[in-house]
């Protein structure tokens, strides 16, 4: 929750930036970004930037770089704030405002 208005976004990202989002998510000084039941990774936070990612798969499939996946994010995060370092979404679309 944020102290400010937000709206849920509907984003198209490539495996390959999905994993650049975890990695920098998993650096202990960050929050970790929330991910649904059907999203598991294994990841080591200790390891450089790009490299903490070991395992990621979503529906038990392993992504692969080059594949999209749609994916619900708050329009904060979509606009790369708060360190995010995202910014690459396709086919951005506002769902609700929070």
């Amino acid at each position: 929750m944020y102290p400010f208005t937000n709206d849920v976004m509907n984003v198209e990202v490539s495996g390959n930036d999905l994993k650049a989002m975890m990695s920098h998510a998993a650096d202990p000084k960050n929050s970790m970004l929330h991910v649904s039941k059907t999203a598991k990774f294994k990841h080591y936070s200790t390891k450089p930037l790009g490299q903490r990612i070991v395992e990621f798969d979503i529906k038990g499939k392993q992504v692969a770089d080059n594949t999209f996946s749609t994916v619900a994010l708050d329009s904060f995060i979509d606009k790369g704030r708060g360190g995010s370092g995202f910014t690459k979404g396709k086919n951005v679309k506002d769902i609700k405002e929070l």
